[in-house]
């Protein structure tokens, strides 16, 4: 997997999940979005060999883009993916989804998760935490409403 950022969009995985998912119907899209998120609770096998921590994080992280107040998730990913984000956007505030993307992101971005335990250099880790800790913030202030 070639990874080059600690958004929530930089690695391949997240690129390959981004343009899958523009190709698909919004409701399906939904839908696919909800079988990614569950996965880590539900069918926690899964992990590693159908859902990879990095769609799990990308995956939340859409969601989070489409609830009040994740709009600067999607402004803060840069051009090199503006095309692919905006293709695979949802059009509508994805509310049933909030806590599932806050329970997978807690699986595989919390303490001891795949996808943060992958970083080795400091700086990289503390940026994808900053990462985690924004989407964390949108999705929690749906959830806990």
């Amino acid at each position: 997997m070639g990874t080059w950022g600690t958004g929530p969009f930089g690695s391949d995985g997240a690129l390959d999940l981004l343009d899958e998912l523009a190709e698909l119907e919004e409701d399906e899209r939904l839908a696919e979005l909800g079988r990614i998120l569950s996965a880590t609770s539900e069918n926690p096998e899964l992990l590693m060999s159908e859902v990879y921590p990095d769609e799990v994080v990308a995956a939340a992280a859409l969601v989070a883009i489409s609830l009040p107040g994740g709009a600067s998730i999607g402004g803060s990913q840069g051009e090199a993916v503006a095309d692919e984000l905006a293709a695979a956007a949802l059009s509508v505030p994805a509310f049933e989804l909030a806590g599932q993307a806050l329970m997978a992101l807690n699986s595989v971005a919390g303490q001891g998760g795949l996808w943060l335990s992958g970083w080795t250099d400091d700086e990289k880790l503390a940026s994808a935490t900053q990462t985690v800790t924004q989407l964390r913030v949108v999705l929690e202030s749906v959830v806990g409403s």
